[in-house]
C-alpha cells in the first residue's frame, strides 16, 4: 500500500547545503542502389538528397518545379537536404481508448460560458510572466502554443521534416569546427514580425525576419548577452574565440545544455546561417531545431535592441514583451494568472504558410494548478477545455459524446535522478581538468547513494543503495495511485517499457493495462518489487555503512544502516510520485523528507553541479514518444556543463553518447542506445516509477476538434488546429 508522507521542511539544513510525411527519394543501405532526386510536376513535396565526397554543396531550387526528370547523384562528402514546400505532413497522434469501470458516472455537459469565437482553457502553469528574452528561460514554449515559430516542423513517426522558418539546409564537412562539422541553413524570407507596440515605436512594426534574428535567437539562448560594442555579425571562422568575446555567458534557458553543441551561429547573408558543431548529434534538427522537440521560438533582434527611458538595456523590452512570427500573438498576460493569444488574421488574410492559420480567433489560458479545481472549472462550463490527470478522466469520457479528448500521445516520464554521483575529472567540451573534489563540493559529505571513484568500494557502495531504493518502489501501485492504471510503469528512464526493444522476446508485453500488474521477468530491464531484498542489499557485506546518516533511527528495520535522504521533486506532476517514493523509503527503514519547492530555485544546483540529493523529474529527454535511436545522456556529461545537467556524470555515458550522436544509421543507434540503458540500469542512476498520459479534455458543447502530432517534449501542440463548434 502505498503511504503518502506530510512534507517536512524543518531541519534540512545539512542536506540542502550538500499521415505520412512526403519524400521524395528513397536512400537505401544496398550499395547498389543509386541516390536519385526526383523533381515531380504535381504538388511540391519535401526533396531530400543524401550526397558524399565532393568539396561543393549541391544546389537545389526552392521554388515549385514545372518539370520532371530523374537525376543520378554521384557520391560527395556532402548532405543537402531541401525541404520547401507548401505542404506540411506531420502524423496526428490517436489517443489510446480510456478504459472506465463499472459505477463511474457521466458529468453532464454544461452550457460554455466562454464568448463566441473565445476558447478559455485551464492549465496547470505555472504561467509566470511575459517573458521573450531567450537568455532569460523564455522562447522554450511558444512554438507550441503558435505563438513563436522554430527552424522546422519535424514527425516522429516518419522521422522526416518539413520547412517552416528554414527552407534547406547543408551538412557539410568544416575543419574550424571542433566537430569538423557545420550545417548551413536558408532562412525564408518575408515572414513579419508580431506588431507590438512601444513607447518610441507606437505601430510595434519590428519588421521581417532575417538570418541575423535566427542567429541572435540561438545564441541568446546557448550563451547569453551581447557584449556592448561588438559586431555580432562579422563573419569569422575562429568559433570559439568569436563567442567568448562576444557574449557574457550568463543564459539560463532551459536548452542552454543541449545547445552546446553550437559554436556561435554565423551570419552568411540575409538568408543563411552556419551553425558549426563543437560535438555533432544526429538529431540537431528533430530534437533542438524542430517542433516536437526542445527547439526555441525565433525572436526579433531589433526588438532586443529597443531601448528608452523605461527599458534601458538592450534586451529590456523582450524581457517584458513577446516578439516573435507565429499565427497568434500575445494579447494580454497575467503573472501566475492569465494568458490571453489572439489570432493575427481576420477574415480572408492567412498565415504565409495557410495551414496555420488559426481556426479559433482567442485562446485564453487560465492557471489552476490544484488538479481537482480544473476538474471543478471544466464540470461548470467556466473553462471549454482543461489539462485532467488521467485518475480523473474516465468520469467525463463514459457516454463517449459529452467530453472530447486530445494528446500529443506523449507519455511523461516521472523517475529518480541520483545527483551528485561525478565521474568525469575532464571536461569533454574543451579538456580541461575538473576537481569534484574541491572544497565545498558534493563529495564533502558522504552520502550513502553517491560513488566516490577514488574509492572503488565506495562506488559498489553507492550502487547497491540505488540497486535498494529502487527495488523499494511497487510501480505498479504507484500507477493505480497516481494515475488510475491509465499510465505506464517506469524502470529505466527514457524509454518505454512497452517498446518491443524493452522486450525480452520483442513481442510479449510485460505490462498488462487491464489488470494494472507488470510482470518483470518478461522485460529486458526491470526492478522489481522486494522490500526484503532492498533491505538485505544495504545489510550486506557490500554496504560499509561509514555513510553519513542523519537524524535516522537505529531501532528500525536497518539498525545503525538506516539513513536520512531529501527527494526533490521538480514539478506538481511529480509531486503524488514523489510522496509515494518518500512513503515506500519510510516503509524501507529511512528517515524520508520531500521538497517542493520552486524548481527556478532548484535548477541553479543542477547547472552548478552541486546537488547530492535524488531529484524526481523527467530530466530532459523523460517523454516516451522519443524514437529509441535518439541519442541519450548528453545532459549527463561534462558536455553539458556549464548548462542543464541530470546531477551526475560518466565516462561511459559520454562515450555512448557520443558514438550514438554521431551515428547516422538508426538500425546502429539503436544497439548503442542498448548499451546505454543497460549501463543506467546496472548503475540504477536514474531508476524510473510512472508515466503519465497527457490528456486535454473539452466540453464538445464548445470544442469541435483539436488534432496534435506526436511531441517528444510537450503535453499540447498545433494551438492553431483547435476548431470551435459552428457559432460557438
Amino acid at each position: 500500500m502505498i503511504k503518502f508522507r506530510l512534507k517536512r521542511h524543518a531541519a534540512l539544513a545539512a542536506l540542502l547545503s550538500g499521415g505520412a510525411l512526403l519524400t521524395a527519394i528513397a536512400c537505401g543501405e544496398d550499395a547498389a542502389a543509386t541516390p536519385q532526386i526526383i523533381i515531380q510536376t504535381s504538388a511540391p513535396v519535401i526533396q531530400t538528397v543524401i550526397v558524399k565526397e565532393t568539396s561543393a554543396p549541391v544546389v537545389q531550387t526552392s521554388a515549385p518545379v514545372v518539370v520532371k526528370e530523374t537525376v543520378v547523384v554521384k557520391e560527395t562528402s556532402v548532405v543537402v537536404q531541401t525541404v520547401q514546400s507548401t505542404v506540411i505532413s506531420v502524423v496526428t497522434a490517436t489517443p489510446s481508448p480510456i478504459p472506465v469501470k463499472k459505477g463511474v458516472e457521466q458529468v453532464a455537459l454544461p452550457a460554455p460560458k466562454s464568448a463566441v469565437g473565445t476558447a478559455v482553457f485551464a492549465v496547470q502553469g505555472p504561467l509566470n510572466d511575459q517573458n521573450g528574452l531567450c537568455r532569460a528561460q523564455a522562447c522554450e514554449v511558444t512554438h507550441y502554443w503558435g505563438v513563436g515559430e522554430t527552424l522546422f516542423f519535424y514527425d516522429t513517426q516518419t522521422v522526416k521534416e518539413s520547412p517552416w522558418i528554414a527552407t534547406s539546409w547543408a551538412l557539410q564537412d568544416d575543419p574550424n569546427a571542433k566537430a569538423k562539422l557545420a550545417v548551413t541553413v536558408k532562412i525564408r524570407q518575408g515572414i513579419p514580425f508580431q506588431k507590438v507596440p512601444a513607447p518610441n515605436n507606437p505601430t510595434g512594426d519590428w519588421g521581417t525576419l532575417t538570418a541575423k534574428d535566427v542567429a541572435f535567437s540561438i545564441n541568446d539562448a546557448n550563451f547569453g548577452s551581447p557584449k556592448p560594442g561588438v559586431d555580432l555579425y562579422k563573419y569569422t571562422s575562429d568559433y570559439t574565440a568569436d563567442a567568448t568575446a562576444k557574449y557574457d555567458l550568463n543564459s539560463i534557458h532551459g536548452q542552454a545544455g543541449d545547445f552546446d553543441i553550437f559554436n556561435e551561429v554565423q551570419v552568411i547573408d540575409d538568408q543563411t546561417i552556419k551553425i558549426p558543431f563543437i560535438n555533432f548529434t544526429s538529431i540537431w534538427l528533430a530534437d533542438l531545431l524542430g517542433q516536437p522537440g526542445q527547439a526555441i521560438a525565433i525572436t526579433s533582434k531589433k526588438a532586443h535592441d529597443y531601448m528608452d527611458g523605461t527599458y534601458t538595456k538592450p534586451g529590456d523590452f523582450l524581457r517584458a514583451f513577446v516578439v516573435e512570427t507565429g499565427p497568434f500573438q500575445i494579447e494580454s498576460w497575467t503573472r501566475d494568472d492569465k494568458v490571453t493569444m489572439k489570432s493575427r488574421y481576420t477574415g480572408a488574410e492567412k498565415h504565409y504558410l495557410p495551414e496555420i492559420t488559426p481556426k479559433t480567433a482567442r485562446i485564453i489560458q487560465v492557471q489552476a494548478p490544484d488538479p481537482t479545481s480544473r476538474v471543478a472549472l471544466l464540470r461548470s462550463g467556466d473553462v471549454d477545455m482543461a489539462g485532467i490527470l488521467a485518475k480523473d478522466v474516465p468520469q467525463f469520457v463514459v457516454d463517449g459524446k459529452s467530453f472530447l479528448t486530445t494528446s500529443t500521445n506523449n507519455f511523461t516520464q516521472g523517475g529518480l535522478f541520483f545527483s551528485g554521483n561525478l565521474w568525469e575529472d575532464v571536461n569533454a567540451k574543451d579538456g580541461s581538468a575538473i576537481n569534484v573534489y574541491a572544497s565545498g563540493g558534493v563529495y564533502n559529505v558522504d552520502w550513502p547513494w553517491i560513488g566516490d571513484r577514488r574509492v572503488p568500494e565506495d562506488l559498489i557502495e553507492a550502487q547497491q543503495i540505488r540497486w535498494a531504493l529502487a527495488e523499494a518502489i511497487n510501480r505498479d501501485e504507484v500507477n493505480k495511485a497516481v494515475v488510475g492504471c491509465l499510465g505506464t510503469p517506469v524502470h529505466v528512464m527514457y524509454v518505454s517499457i512497452k517498446n518491443p526493444r524493452y522486450l525480452k522476446d520483442g513481442t510479449t508485453q510485460g505490462y498488462n493495462p487491464a489488470t494494472c500488474k507488470t510482470d518483470v521477468s518478461k522485460l529486458k530491464w526491470g526492478y522489481n518489487y522486494d522490500v526484503k531484498s532492498a533491505q538485505a542489499r544495504i545489510m550486506g557485506s557490500k554496504v560499509q555503512a561509514n555513510y553519513f546518516k542523519g537524524g535516522a533511527t537505529t531501532t528500525g528495520p536497518l539498525g545503525n544502516r538506516s539513513f536520512e535522504v531529501s527527494v526533490y521533486s521538480q514539478d506538481g506532476i511529480f509531486h503524488e510520485t514523489t510522496d509515494a517514493i518518500a512513503g515506500y523509503w519510510t516503509d524501507l527503514g529511512l528517515r524520508v523528507f520531500t521538497l517542493k519547492y520552486a524548481y527556478q530555485t532548484f535548477r541553479p544546483t543542477l547547472v552548478n553541479r552541486t546537488s547530492t540529493i535524488p531529484v524526481v523529474t523527467g530530466c530532459d529527454k523523460g517523454f516516451e514518444a522519443n524514437p529509441w535511436f535518439f541519442p541519450k545522456g548528453l545532459v549527463q556529461t561534462t558536455l553539458s556543463r556549464g548548462g542543464f545537467s541530470c546531477g551526475f556524470e560518466s565516462p561511459e555515458i559520454l562515450r555512448l553518447y557520443n558514438l550514438a550522436a554521431t551515428e547516422k544509421d538508426p538500425a546502429k543507434g539503436v544497439l548503442l542506445v542498448d548499451e546505454y540503458i543497460q549501463y543506467m540500469y546496472d548503475q540504477a542512476l536514474m531508476p524510473g516509477a510512472v508515466a503519465y498520459p497527457t490528456l486535454t479534455v473539452m466540453n464538445s458543447n464548445k470544442v469541435k476538434a483539436w488534432p496534435m502530432p506526436v511531441s517528444m517534449t510537450s503535453q499540447t501542440d498545433a494551438w492553431w488546429a483547435l476548431e470551435l463548434q459552428p457559432g460557438k
